[in-house]
């Protein structure tokens, strides 16, 4: 039981982090369509 949840705590992280990351390239990528405009 432990393993699981060090596991579902471990995905839960990287899930995370790529929405922090995604989010981020969004802000960037519009931004930049933003200023061309």
């Amino acid at each position: 039981m432990i393993c699981t949840n060090e596991v579902y705590k471990l995905s839960a992280y990287t899930l995370m982090a790529n929405v922090a990351l995604a989010d981020t390239i969004t802000m960037a990528i519009g931004k930049l369509i933003f200023a061309k405009y």
